[in-house]
């Protein structure tokens, strides 16, 4: 048999944000188990592009990141699933593009207690 590989490279010349910052919850907030949390955060990006939005969470001490499913041009949600100090981040891209994300923010550490 015979294989071919085929690359295609994706030109995104979509108008990029330049900054995202958390904005709920805030930091040291204290959450509750079970409870879902809104999380909003604010970007900039050039005039008339609309900024999308995908949540990231990590319980102290993980070494990887658990990725919310599914941008938004608005707030979303999550539900802790245990108690804890646990960090969220958001990463934002203009509506459009095809990379991952365009620029992440600091995180914020939250308290999660029963």
């Amino acid at each position: 048999g015979m294989s071919n590989t085929l690359s295609i490279k994706i030109a995104d010349n979509t108008p990029q944000c330049t900054a995202v910052r958390m904005t709920t919850p805030s930091r040291n907030q204290t959450l509750h188990v079970d409870l879902a949390q809104t999380l909003t955060a604010m970007a900039t990006c050039p005039a008339g592009s609309v900024p999308e939005y995908q949540f990231w969470v990590k319980q102290s001490g993980a070494s990887s990141w658990t990725i919310l499913p599914a941008y938004t041009t608005g707030s979303g949600s999550w539900t802790p699933p245990s108690t804890g100090t646990w960090a969220i981040r958001a990463v934002v891209r203009t509506t459009g593009s095809h990379v991952p994300y365009q620029i992440a923010s600091g995180s914020v550490t939250v308290n999660v207690i029963p």
